[in-house]
């Protein structure tokens, strides 16, 4: 018989120390630099800065972030109105939980193969049953609001984390998570642009990206979850210039 698992979701172990304290500094200043960079205009720039220009080499025959924007739209209208009034629940403070959306109705079990590399033992992670899906989300609610004194790059990825860990639909509760992920980033001020392009990066390596949610939804790991998630964050805030770069050349042509 296989062995099921279902475990509360760590929010202790950020509380007592999550130990990635110069990570999120050193993430937090690279996307000032990067958010200072989206918002100013590409006529000032004699050439790309020296952090672009490191970057924009792997990449320099990309013209298009058409398929980007594509899986970006690919979330559900509802649960993007969803995810909205999660938000508005966690920085208003409110205690009401929005319940005018339909959650899924039966189990979900993921396969041997997808969680064999995470924990000894541990062959199947199964999320909580639907009957607690809506207590479960009022909790991650709760305590995000209880402990909004952490560090707001941080808050993000943990709110993020424990939504996935609830899979609260049927289907798209990792591209509502992702989207859940930008949302709050914009409100605490840490990203302020229309896009920023995950699902891309995550297209290309989901298999990292499933390592690092399970390392802390199953084991509890919170440095290689905060690492992973630091750099897909910041990676994807490059990439947006780099997208906005190369439009503004192709506009102009410019040759710097």
């Amino acid at each position: 018989m296989k062995q099921l698992v279902k475990l509360p979701f760590p929010w202790q172990v950020f509380i007592e120390n999550s130990g990635c304290d110069t990570i999120l500094t050193q993430a937090r200043a690279r996307l000032c630099r990067i958010q200072d960079a989206a918002e100013r205009n590409f006529d000032h720039w004699q050439s790309p800065p020296l952090w672009l220009k490191k970057i924009i080499a792997p990449v320099v025959g990309l013209t298009s972030f058409s398929d980007v924007k594509f899986l970006e739209k690919k979330i559900n209208l509802h649960h993007e109105n969803f995810v909205f009034e999660i938000c508005e629940l966690i920085f208003s403070a409110k205690k009401a939980m929005p319940l005018q959306i339909k959650f899924r109705n039966e189990n979900l079990i993921r396969s041997k193969r997808t969680f064999s590399n995470i924990m000894p033992g541990i062959r199947v992670l199964e999320y909580c049953p639907p009957y607690r899906i809506e207590e479960e989300l009022r909790a991650m609610i709760i305590a995000a609001q209880r402990h909004c004194h952490l560090d707001g790059l941080l808050l993000s990825m943990i709110i993020s984390a424990n939504f996935v860990s609830v899979h609260p639909f049927t289907d798209g509760n990792g591209r509502a998570s992702r989207f859940l992920l930008k949302e709050l980033l914009r409100e605490i001020g840490l990203w302020k642009q229309p896009t920023l392009p995950i699902e891309f990066l995550i297209s290309n390596n989901r298999r990292s990206y499933v390592l690092a949610l399970n390392s802390l939804i199953v084991g509890a790991r919170t440095d290689y979850f905060i690492e992973y998630f630091s750099n897909l964050i910041t990676a994807a805030a490059e990439l947006y210039v780099i997208e906005q770069y190369l439009k503004y050349c192709r506009n102009t042509a410019y040759e710097g």
